[in-house]
């Protein structure tokens, strides 16, 4: 299942600190290999960049993407990616993460929205989340190729590899 629409407004957290991911109405079945699927989902802001260029096959990295942004949010206080437009959007990621072509994102020049962007280098995502282990977690999943970006079992495992041990001292 793809929810194609994770932002902190679909995100609940209990008193104990259970996440609940909500309304599921961009959500679909990814049951079908070859299907066509809308480019027109996901909040703007959250809208992962392969979307942005009219890609009619993806998968879970649409989701992945938004829990990157998600992520980077929290850490910021403040949305990373704040576009006006579909144009406005993708020059705010490539802005951070620097323009992507063919040899850093094989296809994208195929892709049917794609548009030549002025070569900027990326670099910035990495001095405005500072290293901070959310932040590094969020960088594995704000990859502009949707091939590279990290899975949800790699990020939680990385997680897990992190965390504190909770074994008690009695």
């Amino acid at each position: 299942m793809l929810h194609r629409d994770v932002k902190p407004a679909n995100l609940l957290i209990s008193e104990t600190g259970v996440l609940r991911l909500t309304d599921f109405g961009y959500a679909r079945d990814f049951a079908e290999p070859n299907a066509h699927m809308s480019y027109e989902c996901c909040t703007l802001w959250y809208r992962p960049p392969e979307l942005l260029l009219g890609a009619a096959h993806y998968s879970f990295g649409v989701d992945t993407w938004g829990a990157g942004c998600v992520l980077a949010e929290l850490y910021l206080r403040r949305p990373l990616f704040r576009g006006e437009s579909d144009m406005d959007q993708l020059a705010k990621i490539f802005t951070i993460l620097g323009s992507p072509s063919n040899n850093t994102w094989p296809g994208v020049e195929n892709l049917r929205k794609f548009v030549v962007f002025s070569d900027a280098q990326s670099g910035s995502l990495d001095m405005l989340l500072n290293k901070n282990p959310i932040a590094l977690l969020a960088r594995s999943l704000l990859v502009l190729d949707p091939n590279h970006r990290a899975s949800a079992a790699d990020s939680l495992n990385s997680i897990m590899l992190k965390a504190p041990s909770r074994t008690s001292a009695n």
